[in-house]
Order: C-alpha cells, then sequence, then structure tokens
C-alpha cells in the first residue's frame, strides 16, 4: 500500500512536471512569432555598433561563431538582412540601421526600468590607459581618488602605449586618436604634442647643437617611430640616421633622465618630470592632429560608480598645464 502511494506520488509530479514543459513551450512559441529571443538583440546591438563580428563578440565575451549565429537568426526571425558581410567587415543594411535606432532605444528602456527596480551596487570600475601616461598623469592623483571615493574600487588596466584602446572589457578608456571614435561616448582631453627633452644634467643652447653633440633616443612602436621626423621638419632641422632605440617609451625615458641622450616625446608623458626639474624641454611644443580622448564606452547598462570616476578624470585632465 506504502509502495502505491509512492508510486502515485511520482506519477503525480511527473505529470506537473511535463504539463509545466508543455505550457512553456507553448509559451516560447507565442512569444516567438512576436517577438525575436532578447539575447539575439543584444548581440546585434554589439554588432551595429562596433561594425565587426569579432569586435562585437570580444566585447561580449563570446566566439565570433556565437556572434554570426545569432545575427543569422534573428535575420531569419525578421526575414531581412541587417548586415552586409565583406569578409571580416560588417555594414550594416538601410532596413538595418532603422531597425537599430529602435531596438538600442527599446534596450535603453528595459535597463533603465530594470534599474528603477533594481540599482546597481556595482562599485567596481575599469579604466583602461596607456601605461606610460598611467605612471607619469594618472596614479599620482590616486590619493585624492580615494579621498573621495573610498567606496568605489578602480581598476587600472594598463595597455600598451602604442594600441588604441577598443576598451573591450573596459567602462573608461584613455587614448589618442586623429577623431573621435565611434565605438563609445568620447571627450576631448588634450591636443597630443610633441616636445624635446634632455636630462638636467646636459647643457643644451640649440637644437642644432644638441641633434649633434647627443645620441638621439628613440622609440621603436608604430605610433613613436616617427615622433622624430616629425619634429624635425617642423624645426627645418636635419636629422641623424642613428638612434639609440628602444622597445618602449617607459624606457626611452628612463634613459633621458640618465642623461643618455636626447628625446622627441609626446607631452603627457613627461609632464610629471618636466614640472619637477627631472627633465627640461627646448623650444615650443609641436602640435600633432591627434588628441587624447576619455572614452566611456557603451552598456546596456552603466553604474552610477563610472559617472563618477568619468568626472573625477575629466576634473583631473582639466588641472593639466600645457
Amino acid at each position: 500500500m506504502i509502495l502505491n502511494r509512492r508510486i502515485l506520488y511520482k506519477v503525480t509530479n511527473l505529470v506537473k512536471a511535463v504539463k509545466v514543459y508543455y505550457d512553456l513551450e507553448k509559451l516560447n512559441y507565442a512569444l516567438m512569432s512576436h517577438y525575436p529571443p532578447l539575447k539575439s538583440l543584444v548581440v546585434f546591438n554589439a554588432v551595429a555598433e562596433h561594425k565587426h563580428f569579432s569586435k562585437a563578440a570580444k566585447f561580449l565575451h563570446v566566439t565570433t561563431g556565437a556572434v554570426s549565429q545569432q545575427i543569422k537568426s534573428l535575420e531569419s526571425h525578421l526575414d531581412c538582412q541587417l548586415f552586409e558581410r565583406d569578409n571580416r567587415l560588417v555594414k550594416i543594411t538601410a532596413v538595418g540601421e532603422i531597425y537599430w535606432r529602435e531596438i538600442r532605444v527599446a534596450l535603453q528602456m528595459i535597463s533603465d526600468a530594470t534599474e528603477k527596480v533594481k540599482p546597481s551596487d556595482d562599485k567596481v570600475v575599469r579604466l583602461k590607459i596607456m601605461s606610460t601616461l598611467a605612471m607619469q598623469w594618472l596614479i599620482p592623483q590616486l590619493g585624492s581618488f580615494q579621498a573621495q571615493y573610498p567606496d568605489i574600487h578602480l581598476q587600472i588596466m594598463a595597455s600598451t602605449d602604442y594600441s588604441p584602446s577598443l576598451g573591450d572589457s573596459a567602462d573608461l578608456s584613455v587614448s589618442c586618436f586623429t577623431s573621435p571614435p565611434e565605438f563609445g561616448e568620447a571627450q576631448k582631453l588634450w591636443m597630443d604634442r610633441l616636445v624635446f627633452v634632455y636630462a638636467n644634467t646636459l647643457s643644451v643652447n640649440s637644437m642644432e647643437q644638441a641633434l649633434r653633440k647627443f645620441p638621439l633616443i628613440s622609440v621603436s612602436q608604430p605610433l613613436r617611430k616617427d615622433d622624430w621626423e616629425t619634429f624635425c621638419k617642423a624645426y627645418n632641422l636635419k636629422i641623424k640616421t642613428s638612434f639609440l632605440n628602444f622597445s618602449n617609451t617607459a624606457q626611452a625615458i628612463e634613459a633621458v633622465k640618465a642623461g643618455a641622450g636626447v628625446l622627441v616625446t609626446h607631452y603627457p608623458f613627461v609632464m610629471g618630470y618636466l614640472n619637477d626639474g627631472v627633465l627640461k624641454s627646448y623650444g615650443e611644443p609641436i602640435d600633432t592632429s591627434k588628441y587624447y580622448y576619455l572614452i566611456e564606452h557603451r552598456r546596456i547598462r552603466q553604474s552610477p560608480s563610472v559617472k563618477m570616476v568619468k568626472q573625477w578624470v575629466l576634473a583631473q585632465a582639466a588641472l593639466v598645464d600645457f
């Protein structure tokens, strides 16, 4: 008798589970007939913003194949083409552009509504910045940040000083571009300027004398290798063909501090040493065609802590005297 009751109990529960399963399937069918899967819309928004499947995949922390599959599924659901594919590059179609305008607003509305019900308590903010710039400008200011925002955990993500940041997992980034990047909300910090620097132990009477007398220190990274040529062209100076080369800017600056030679570099990288008198500069800085930008990377949901860090960084940048 007890065995029969146990069997009956298990059968009853199994029937209930099967009923729930079929009810969920019916609900999924009803939703699918009117609404595409939410995850495919999130993927679509990321691809439309980054204009690249691989970059969208990196942003979402998934594989490129998964992104491609979600876009195909959405296009199948909508029975239209959202992107034109050309090898690795993608271009949004006219229909896709119209759809994206509505979808990103809808996703933001969902995020805002959710935020009202469940406020974010995320206190971790990831800031990506070129390592040399971080050492010269940002890190010396972190004491004031901690005093002002003791509850925010700021993660400094150092990047190579020759690779503009695409943000990926960062909330904010500081990098150098000829025009505002399209993958986030960018605010201009400073004009990029080249400056001629040398150790305070050296005697420099003119640039011509310095070029003849001292070794020329250079950085071999792609965005630094033309610094000397750009600077000397602006001053109509003849340049040597031999250099003392280093693989990154930090090493080159240390060599200059040691009196190993003279260097043309970017003002933000040495402004601390110039202000302290460790290094000296000669002549007027040369403006380049680039600007440093603070980029807030687009998120479906952004924490208030990111806004606070952003305002703090902008305030610190305004204090820099060029």
